[in-house]
């Protein structure tokens, strides 16, 4: 394959930036970008003092011996973080002569000044190498010296995939195989390869082309070659077709070029197969990030380069795949987080930022450059656009998003907006409305936004909390009745200037001297305290999902909710796991974070929720308006048979309480079940059991008299009074073929009868009058369960979760249910360890015996309140 830097490079806007050099001193110079520049500073200076790590085979080994990831990994996103970082110093650092030009213009000089830089740059290798002790050297000359020795290295990696990408057995060499990361690393050094080219030793460069043609556009245009990526519904297809396409776009000629793009144009076209025209992101956010945002930079070049001829970011499918992250977003950074992603993702400004000058729609999330050792991968992708694309007049734009109309025309589903220091809300499909739709919603409301193919829900309710707060202080008051002073202290400080809006009555600041001057320092005190209110945003959010546990990157969560107050998720989804080697393999439901049992989802006689397509959940009905939401889900598939349900209903309503001081969540479950589930277990049922409740969150009186009742009350099981009258009728005390055994076995017998007898007629009465509710209730067990960071405090007939600013309080009838509360520890996606509260409220058997026929109501209310 040959390589024509001329006719690649025809195009002046590669990156849709005339001159990278300058683009990048503007940044250095505004302080929205400042800490993102001392980011790479410190990190190219890291490069410069530290020697570059080196993938060993100790640590390749690890995932094939193990399974583990995480020891090569490090290394491997570190050694590309480094090269990224060595880069963006080198491009500022480089001089304006070289730095200035556009891609177009160093391709009509390129061969003298190849020439030229080819001998200024042995002249700075001698100066480099040569210098005296004690003597300067510039740090650009440094920064290059050291940007070569790794990109040197890169080149020579076993291979560029990640160990745990790589196939057990393959006819092609290591170094040929395509994952994720070798089709990033291509991407990357193709477009160092212009972006570098004069900057340092064009052997370098030659490497960098040679090793991105042999590793990774050989493979691709190979017809006799397929990948599995090629034709997946997900992140793979994108970021594998990114890498390789840009590279071609930017490395080869014809017809080699057009051979390479055809086929990763079609492996794009499959991404967006993923995706329904809701723009729904079945993967979570965090793959939104990476697959989208890939997509969108493989697609951007090529239209650039005048070579997509269907215009593919014009469709309007792109526009509801980009406003994803805006209705995933709850308030305060955190996120809906279902899939493999987590509360709080790092989205680029780059990326929002070209996304709104191709929809046309900015963003109301606020402006953050996120640093490069934010991001655990070090991507380049990301690194290079987010500092030449992120605008901050982009974000925190008010009726940033038009009013989702999906649904129903009755359903009024409410897009939002939060700016970067409060959050402002619109009903009038994107326009801002006026002060008198201002004033109509002085109360805040729901605003919601369902995926009609992705079958998720998120709903925000929005209240305007007022409360009382003297303005005037106790030393400015008058010498008279202070006592007179109604002091209200009102705690707003807590709150996060984001998730908070302030409003102070002009009157509340008013002197004395605007009173009538009959007024008592009574009635002054009494004026300032009912006009000087103060109030405050409260967000709350519920998120729930239906659809199927055949996604990828799936877990199986079918129904299952997050309820997030006050700026963070109380009931929380764990989101992703720590990648190791059983994460994607058979078995992979035994993890917490996949299984239904690390969700706020039921156990069913002893089940949890399957994989695969036929484990669905139908959605039954939404419904939604300005203050309640209605959301139902048919989860009867989402069960294997072992469950031996009939049929189950889960039905959220989700509505602002008429006080507009809480929000409420009114959760039900409904339950038929088919047939008993095993016979074996039948009678397995307490007739005597006291309430179960963990002790160490109770009071102390409550807990001395649980502890009485266990003690006075006798348990016996049905299974013991069976034991003794089989034995009482099978056992001949005359036998004596064993002594010693016969001895102690009619000893016992005749002890055990004696009790029994006594009571024998009760007992068999018992135990007939409830035989028939014993066989159709005894055995179908449910354990209804929530997931949360925050453990709740247990009374007895009510459990409370409190966060930083808001609590969730549930009403437990006593009667009905015991409830457990387990500490769990483990671990979130980056190995860090992590404290999980799974609340559990098992339905209590002998309440079920007075249910009818096979079937169970578990209703669930929550409130939510901020704490003031």
């Amino acid at each position: 394959m040959g390589y024509d830097s001329k006719s690649t490079a025809q195009k002046p806007h590669w990156w849709h930036v005339k001159d990278i050099g300058e683009r990048l001193r503007y940044t250095v110079g505004k302080p929205e970008y400042e800490q993102w520049w001392q980011d790479i500073r410190d990190y190219a200076e890291l490069a410069v003092s530290e020697r570059l790590p080196v993938l060993t085979f100790e640590a390749f080994r690890e995932f094939g011996d193990t399974g583990g990831r995480e020891q090569y990994e490090r290394i491997y996103f570190d050694r590309r973080g480094r090269i990224g970082a060595l880069a963006m110093m080198v491009l500022l650092d480089s001089p304006s002569a070289q730095n200035g030009r556009t891609v177009q213009e160093w391709a009509q000089g390129e061969h003298s000044l190849s020439d030229n830089n080819r001998k200024q740059q042995r002249k700075r290798e001698d100066s480099l190498l040569h210098k005296n002790e004690g003597e300067e050297v510039s740090p650009s000359l440094v920064y290059i010296h050291i940007l070569e020795e790794a990109l040197w290295d890169l080149c020579g990696e076993y291979t560029w995939c990640l160990n745990a990408h790589l196939p057990a057995e393959s006819p092609y060499p290591v170094w040929e195989e395509l994952d994720l990361f070798a089709a990033e690393t291509a991407g990357m050094l193709a477009e160092l390869t212009v972006l570098l080219n004069g900057k340092v030793d064009h052997r370098i460069i030659q490497r960098m082309r040679d090793e991105v043609q042999r590793r990774v556009l050989l493979p691709a245009a190979d017809p006799s070659r397929t990948f599995g990526w090629e034709t997946a519904e997900h992140n793979w297809s994108a970021v594998c077709g990114a890498g390789c396409g840009i590279a071609a776009l930017l490395l080869l000629e014809q017809p080699a070029q057009t051979q390479v793009l055809e086929r990763m144009t079609r492996a794009a076209a499959h991404f967006l197969n993923g995706y329904g025209e809701d723009g729904g992101c079945a993967e979570g956010l965090g793959y939104w990030v990476y697959g989208f945002g890939y997509y969108t930079y493989f697609m951007d070049m090529l239209s650039a380069a005048g070579l997509d001829k269907q215009q593919t970011m014009n469709d309007p499918k792109i526009k509801a795949i980009a406003a994803f992250p805006e209705y995933m977003h709850l308030s305060a950074g955190k996120f809906v987080n279902f899939s493999d992603s987590g509360e709080e993702e790092i989205l680029p400004p780059g990326l929002l930022s070209r996304l709104t000058e191709l929809t046309g729609k900015p963003y109301s999330l606020p402006f953050v450059m996120p640093a490069l050792r934010e991001d655990p991968c070090r991507r380049w992708g990301h690194l290079l656009r987010n500092i030449l694309w992120a605008e901050p007049r982009f974000f925190a734009v008010p009726g940033a998003v038009d009013t989702d109309r999906s649904m129903s025309e009755a359903a009024k589903v409410t897009a939002w907006d939060e700016a970067q220091t409060e959050a402002v809300y619109h009903r009038s499909g994107g326009e801002i409305p006026g002060a008198d739709a201002q004033e109509d919603h002085e109360h805040g409301g729901l605003f919601n936004h369902y995926w009609h193919d992705l079958c998720w829900l998120v709903s925000r309710a929005e209240l305007h909390m007022q409360t009382e707060y003297n303005m005037t202080s106790r030393e400015t008051a008058d010498t008279g009745d202070k006592a007179a002073f109604i002091t209200v202290e009102a705690h707003i400080s807590e709150l996060e200037v984001s998730t908070t809006e302030v409003h102070i009555s002009e009157s509340a600041v008013s002197t004395t001297a605007g009173y009538p001057s009959e007024s008592t320092d009574h009635e002054k005190a009494m004026y300032i305290a009912q006009s000087s209110l103060m109030s405050h945003k409260f967000t709350a959010a519920l998120a729930t999902k239906g659809r199927h546990n055949d996604e990828p990157h799936n877990h199986n969560d079918l129904g299952s909710f997050i309820v997030h107050a006050g700026g963070e998720n109380i009931f929380c989804d764990l989101g992703a796991g720590m990648y190791t080697q059983s994460y994607f393999a058979p078995g992979r439901e035994q993890i917490l974070n996949i299984s239904s049992a690390g969700h706020s989802l039921p156990q069913i006689n002893g089940c949890e929720q399957y994989s695969g397509r036929a484990a669905a959940a139908i959605v039954e009905h939404v419904q939604t308006g300005d203050h309640e939401v209605k959301f139902g889900l048919d989860l009867t598939a989402a069960y294997p048979a072992a469950a031996g349900l009939k049929r189950m209903n889960r039905n959220f309503h989700w509505k602002i309480n008429d006080n507009k001081q809480e929000i409420n969540l009114y959760l039900q479950d409904h339950f038929q079940f088919a047939q008993l589930s095993s016979e074996s277990s039948r009678y397995d049922i307490s007739v005597y059991k006291e309430t179960e409740y963990h002790t160490q969150n109770l009071p102390k009186t409550i807990t001395e008299n649980t502890t009485s009742n266990t003690k006075a009350a006798k348990m016996m099981t049905i299974n013991d009074a069976e034991e003794l009258i089989d034995m009482k009728n099978t056992i001949d005390p005359t036998d004596t073929k064993s002594t010693t055994t016969t001895t102690y076995t009619t000893g016992k017998v005749n002890a055990l009868a004696n009790e029994l007898q006594a009571g024998e007629e009760r007992l068999v009465s018992q135990f007939n009058n409830t035989e028939e509710n014993i066989k159709r209730t005894a055995v179908n067990q449910v354990i209804e369960r929530l997931i949360s960071h925050v453990r709740p405090v247990v009374h007895a007939h009510e459990l409370i979760w409190t966060g930083e600013r808001a609590e969730i309080r549930l009403q437990i009838p006593e009667e009905q249910y015991n409830v457990e509360v387990e500490t769990i520890d483990h671990y979130d996606h980056d190995g860090r360890p992590i404290v999980v509260y799974r609340t559990s409220l098992t339905v209590r058997k002998e309440w079920m015996i007075e249910l009818p026929m096979q079937e169970l109501h578990c209703n669930l209310e929550f409130a939510i309140r901020p704490l003031l």
